[in-house]
């Protein structure tokens, strides 16, 4: 499949420093001020390389792209500005120890920045940054000379109790802090506005507030490893931020000394948008000669959240990563909706404290506040906090109850639109004289198959043809609705389901129709798989199937259609029994027929569970086949696969009053003879795949060391293609599936988890040597000197551990060029913070 083009949003690009990124096929408009151009100053003679860490959006979560430049390449960056939205391309003025954008990761800054957001004019950012004596850039940001504000009407209405006969103008500047030049005149204008969480707004109108940025390089990097503590580290941070402070002479952002702030090169929202930016000649910025002040060194205080439970690395990047998206979210919150966003996100986060830093959780959020904006930022922490109390006394999940609107599926809202506009065009109901094509003797002669080579027959995955339905069967637990989800997506998206070993052969839009979960249940599934995938997105611009996580995103939004109770009001019902066994088709089924033919490409159907959707006699042999044809009406009409989801009878699952955690007897619900009901269901299906939840102790023997559950999936019917194989799948934190290769022989976990860090460590060891190893090269070249440090360790063993380590995302496989010329991946290890 081509990429589409792919917009750049401004930034870094080739050629402006070391490290490079994607091709970039539509370049945006530029704007330069050649007058004051970087490239006219001179550079630096004691600064001759700075570092700075970058990412190609404020939602990335693993902050690992370094970029080395000389001081004018960084200068050519911040003094040339792009048309489009505020998120992109964006840096931090160092490098980090981690792959996390908090303080306690900083390693080394090598720049110094200012943030001017309250009105202060350019002139005087630049006349102030030339009293410095400091190369220094000077650049305008992408809300400069902004003229409205939203108010806050409840603190609006304080204001006035405290100051009766209080102006706008007055408010704008005690709570917003905006300058007196900015507010002079200032008045409401439109209507109140409603937010979603019931919070009332009002826009100001108000002087153009110039916003800016100063970047100065510094003459010599601050180290993180000079201070024995992180506190230390800071408050010497803070100490040459209030220096520079005095001597620029200007009152700045008073959170703009936070380390691992971030920066956004210059950005302009349309064409004619205004943009300023000046680079001032000089050496780099010697903090020595800054003026003294003192900073007072926080003490260590008992934290006001403590993590609540052990969590494992993976469980602790995972709750990092939802940490990254909810301050990207409180950052990019939308006027109107900022309140209800910080406690929602919050309240998130919250459920996920447990595998978090606390600390740097509540560092994380308040950098968020501040660059989203807020005018009072002691306040919004306020609410930060509320949030994060209520979400860890509930844990994880947390069901989002306070805007459901803005979390939906926008699938489920798709098929309602969907369904609401064939309502009102009054679509008519097909009868079945109407659908009948009319039959010559001509027609149905053989030889029309002989005039041409037969077309290939095509399957969604093993097991499931296209245009035919089949059977997902298992008992409670066996992980057959998360592999059905999980293929689903992958159908949708395109994007790999087990990373070879049972993968989708087409692509394209999915209805899941959810007889049986409630849609508060759909909603916290699809939400944590959603999420869960943006874990899965390095070497995204290096797929062909895919061009970025947008289009996965899209894609997501789009070819993804979702049925549940809650959009008809009450059960699922596509077909009812009558007298003599007569299956009659529903009023709704046949609204589902006309949507999904409306889906252009609809190429999978999941119905989630048979008996729910078909209620009656399940021994039925008469309405089994029945279902089977009604099923198919659907495959006719679209072309797609139904695959049912149905559970195993009672008598195939192991009593609980025997010991069988150590026999085969769970095997049993691999049958598709295990399935409920006569057997016309499977006779007349075209495949059958069954699941079974292994137990624990045979998925110990087979060198299953983590917390998720072990599922066995067998091809038991294909009625096009091989059958009878099987493979493992476990559930990922996500809420999916991923595929489980047993140890040969069974594998020890303890020894599994040593070789993992054996394995790890030396791979580590090498990328610092600049060697690098796909996983076949790794097992072939490294096993020797695994075995030794390990001992005894098996082949199986190092498989394991290989396997499990990438599960785990301490190892991930990144695209790259082999000695031969052919795209391959290399295994990388990932610095995981605790």
């Amino acid at each position: 499949m081509k990429k589409p083009p792919v917009a750049h949003t401004g930034g870094f690009k080739n050629g402006a420093g070391t490290t490079t990124r994607r091709k970039v096929n539509v370049p945006a408009p530029r704007h330069r001020v050649k007058e004051q151009n970087m490239l006219n100053c001179e550079s630096s003679q004691d600064v001759t390389e700075i570092e700075i860490t970058t990412a190609s959006t404020c939602r990335e979560w693993n902050w690992t792209r370094r970029m080395k430049m000389r001081p004018d390449q960084l200068g050519k960056v911040l003094t040339t500005s792009k048309v489009g939205t505020k998120d992109g391309d964006c840096f931090i003025l160092g490098t980090l120890s981690g792959s996390k954008r908090t303080a306690a990761n900083i390693e080394m800054m090598y720049c110094a920045g200012k943030d001017f957001d309250s009105g202060d004019r350019f002139a005087d950012g630049v006349a102030a940054a030339e009293r410095v004596g400091a190369q220094c850039w000077v650049y305008t940001t992408h809300s400069n000379k902004k003229t409205e504000t939203e108010v806050n009407l409840e603190a609006w209405d304080k204001f006035l109790k405290s100051r009766p006969g209080a102006t706008v103008s007055e408010f704008l500047r005690e709570h917003h802090g905006l300058r007196p030049w900015v507010v002079e005149g200032a008045e409401f204008i439109g209507d109140e506005i409603a937010a979603p969480d019931g919070r009332r707004t009002r826009i100001a109108r108000h002087q153009p507030c110039e916003k800016f940025r100063l970047v100065w390089p510094l003459a010599k990097p601050w180290r993180r490893s000079d201070y024995s503590t992180l506190a230390e580290a800071k408050a010497s941070w803070k100490a040459i931020h209030a220096g520079l402070t005095q001597a620029l002479g200007l009152e700045d952002d008073p959170t703009g000394w936070e380390l691992a702030r971030l920066f956004y090169p210059p950005r302009r929202p349309a064409e004619d948008s205004p943009f300023e930016c000046r680079g001032l000649p000089g050496p780099g910025l010697d903090v020595a000669s800054l003026p003294v002040v003192e900073v007072k060194v926080e003490t260590e205080v008992e934290p006001e959240f403590t993590p609540s439970g052990e969590a494992s690395d993976y469980q602790r990047a995972e709750a990092q990563r939802i940490l990254t998206l909810a301050c990207a979210r409180i950052a990019e919150s939308a006027p109107g909706q900022q309140h209800s966003t910080r406690l929602r996100e919050a309240r998130l986060v919250g459920g996920y404290l447990w595998a978090l830093d606390p600390n740097e959780a509540v560092e994380a959020l308040q950098s968020a506040v501040i660059e989203s904006g807020a005018g009072d930022v002691d306040a919004a922490m306020r609410t930060v906090k509320d949030g994060l109390r209520y979400g860890q006394a509930k844990l994880l999940p947390i069901e989002d109850e306070l805007s459901p609107a803005e979390r939906h599926a926008a699938a489920i809202e798709a098929f309602k639109e969907i369904l609401e506009q064939i309502e009102a065009e009054g679509a008519k109901e097909t009868g079945p004289d109407d659908s009948l094509v009319k039959l010559t003797k001509d027609r149905l002669r053989a030889g029309r198959f002989l005039d041409a080579a037969p077309p290939p027959l095509k399957f969604i995955v093993d097991g499931v043809p296209e245009n035919a339905v089949a059977i997902l069967g298992g008992p409670e637990a066996s992980l057959k609705t998360a592999f059905a989800v999980s293929l689903g997506l992958a159908v949708a998206t395109g994007l790999p389901l087990t990373k070879g070993i049972l993968e989708p052969m087409t692509q394209g839009p999915v209805l899941f129709i959810v007889a049986e979960d409630s849609e508060a249940v759909v909603h916290n599934k699809l939400h944590a798989l959603f999420e869960a995938q943006r874990a899965a997105t390095v070497g995204f611009d290096d797929d062909p199937a895919l061009s970025g996580w947008p289009e996965y995103e899209r894609r997501f939004r789009e070819d993804v259609y979702v049925m549940t109770r809650a959009d008809v009001g009450g059960p699922i019902h596509l077909g009812l029994p009558e007298k003599n066994d007569v299956l009659k088709a529903t009023p709704l089924f046949d609204q589902i027929l006309r949507v999904s033919k409306s889906i252009e490409g609809l190429k999978l159907v999941v119905i989630d569970t048979r008996s729910r959707a078909w209620p009656g006699e399940e021994n039925s042999n008469t309405l089994a086949a029945q279902v089977i044809s009604q099923a198919e009406r659907i495959c006719d009409a679209t072309g797609a696969a139904v695959v049912l989801i149905h559970h195993v009878s009672k008598a195939a699952l192991p009593s609980p009053n025997r010991r069988s955690d150590n026999k085969d007897s769970w095997k049993a619900a691999l049958d598709t003879a295990a399935l409920r009901g006569g057997v016309a269901l499977v006779n007349n299906s075209r495949g059958g795949i069954m699941m079974a939840k292994v137990p624990a102790a045979v998925a110990k023997r087979l060198g299953h060391a983590g917390d998720q559950p072990l599922a066995c999936l067998r091809v038991d019917k294909n009625s096009y293609g091989v059958e009878g194989w099987e493979v493992f799948m476990a559930r990922t934190e996500g809420g999916g599936v991923r595929h489980f290769q047993p140890a040969k022989g069974g594998a020890d976990p303890g020894a599994v988890e040593q070789a993992i860090n054996v394995v790890v460590d030396d791979i580590r060891q090498c990328q610092q040597e600049g060697r690098r190893f796909t996983s076949r090269e790794l097992k072939r070249d490294r096993a020797a000197i695994y075995k030794e440090k390990l001992g005894k360790a098996t082949q199986a063993v190092i498989q394991s551990a290989l396997a499990e380590a990438i599960h785990r995302g301490l190892l991930v496989e990144e695209a790259g060029v082999g000695g031969n010329g052919h795209k391959t991946k290399y295994l990388t290890a990932v610095e995981v913070t605790a």
